[in-house]
Order: structure tokens, then sequence, then C-alpha cells
């Protein structure tokens, strides 16, 4: 039992050196890693099987209304790479670190069916994605998820900013929004989380005040009870070029 020496979480500190191949079925939605004996991880989402209508309900809560666990319809494969080109004074950039112009996002709620928003930097937006995923987490913490290939097909659309849609209004932003079948998603970098939080709550503010017309102050007061959240989905080290 190496539960209490030190030495066995010196992966934490120096990283794991070792390549671990972890087979992946994708039409059982099944994951077997070798080192766990016969369990196996279900890519599956949990809602797949109870009642059929795939539509993530957990159940009646007594009034009629129903219970929605917000967890159930993510667990699906997607790209962790989602982006336009950046803007062209930033020059040539990583594909390792996320940006306002999307890339490395790792965000798991981009499942099927949601909806990713981008300013357009460069003539042709020039969009890209990569990076399949069959099942993260709510984080790369171990810098991978379970890496997959992927085809997907996206539908691609232009956001004049005179749009009259009211979920449309205020845009382009300066970060990457999404909207899921339940959720809307506002995401932000920075080397800080509480900068990144604060950046991505300003965000949210702004774009639901467009979307409700509420004032910012009583949208701000709303946020205890109104379901949101928030999630660190991926660490990236600054990327320096080689000298």
């Amino acid at each position: 039992d190496d539960d209490d020496d030190d030495d066995a979480f010196a992966f934490l500190r120096d990283g794991v050196d070792e390549t671990i191949v972890i087979p992946i079925d994708l039409d059982a939605r099944v994951a077997t890693p070798p080192w766990t004996r016969g369990v196996s991880i279900p890519l599956r989402r949990r809602d797949d099987d109870d009642d059929g209508d795939d539509d993530g309900d957990e159940g009646d809560d007594g009034g009629g209304r129903r219970n929605v666990d917000r967890r159930t319809r993510w667990r699906e494969p997607f790209f962790g790479q989602l982006g336009v080109a950046p803007r062209p004074d930033r020059g040539v950039v990583s594909s390792v670190e996320p940006g306002a112009h999307g890339g490395n996002l790792d965000n798991r709620l981009l499942t099927p069916g949601s909806t990713a928003y981008f300013r357009v930097n460069v003539p042709g937006a020039m969009f890209s994605a990569g990076d399949g995923h069959a099942m993260q987490g709510d984080g790369e913490f171990s810098v991978t998820a379970l890496e997959t290939s992927l085809r997907g097909t996206f539908r691609l659309s232009v956001i004049k900013n005179n749009s009259g849609d009211a979920v449309l209004a205020g845009f382009p932003a300066d970060a990457p929004r999404a909207m899921t079948r339940s959720h809307y998603l506002t995401m932000s970098f920075h080397e800080s989380l509480d900068v990144a939080q604060n950046l991505a709550l300003r965000d949210m503010l702004r774009w639901m005040r467009r979307v409700t017309g509420l004032r910012v102050v009583d949208l701000y007061r709303m946020r205890f009870g109104s379901g949101l959240f928030f999630g660190v989905v991926l660490f990236v080290p600054p990327h320096r070029p080689p000298t």
C-alpha cells in the first residue's frame, strides 16, 4: 500500500513518462484501461437508456416539473480544438494555448448540437477543428482525455453586427461564447484563475443583459439561484518558442 508514500505521488511533480494505450470501442461506447483489471469506463450518457427520449430528464420533482442534471447530456465525444485564425498581429500562435480565437478549448460541453461563436479575424475565418475526445471530465488535469479519431459535420454561419436576434445582440464578443441545449457559455483565458473567472462572469453578464434586458447588477444578484456555475477545463503552461 503506497497511499502514504510521498514517492508514489512524485509523478504529480515530475510528470508521467510512460505511454499508455487505452482501447476504446466507439460502437459499444466503452473504454477499457489496461490497469483496471476488467473494469471499463462507459462513454455513453447516463440518460441513453432511461426513457428513450434522449433529453437528459432525471424524473419528476413532484410538482410536474422535470429535474435535469446538467451533466447527463455532456458525456459524448467532442472536438477539443475549435476555433478560427487569430488576429494577424498575434502572428503564429501555438495550437496548445486557447485564446480569444478559440483553439485548444477542451470544453466537454461543446458536443453535437451545441453552437460556438468566434470573432472573425481574417477573411474566410479559417475555421478548424480537431483533437478528438471520446470522453473527458471537467478538466484535463492529467494533460489528456480519452483521445480518439473523430469525424464531424459542422454548419458555419456568418453573423452580422446588426443581427436582430436578441441572443446574438452584442456580437462579436472578445472571447468565445457558446450555447448548448440547456446553457449559455462564456469562456476566458488568463494566467490567473481568479482573473479568468472574473472575465467570464463579466462577459456572461453583458450577454444576458442583451438577452433579458435586465440590469447587470440585477443579473449579478440572481446568480445564486440562476444555475450559474464555473468550471476549469484546462491548465496550459505558457508556450515558449524554441531558442
